[in-house]
């Protein structure tokens, strides 16, 4: 699976939180660092499209690669 991480921090906030400006992320809790990732794809070329559009609202947004069961997203380059 590959998505779009946005951001990360050590707070868990709302599903409705404006930070995610209609998203509903998924999210990796590691240790107390929750890391919010959007546009789950199967497909990369679908993923590496859809970053092009979340970078106008999160310029700092990159692609990870994560299995149903894992516990931490891995970049992708």
């Amino acid at each position: 699976m590959y998505g779009i991480q946005i951001f990360a921090g050590t707070k868990k906030l709302p599903d409705n939180d404006p930070a995610f400006m209609g998203f509903a992320p998924k999210r990796f809790m590691t240790f107390n660092f929750c890391r919010y990732v959007i546009s789950v794809t199967e497909d990369i070329s679908v993923a590496k499209k859809n970053l092009e559009y979340v970078k106008d609202k999160y310029p700092d947004a990159f692609l990870v690669s994560f299995s149903l069961d894992s516990t931490v997203p891995e970049r992708v380059f």
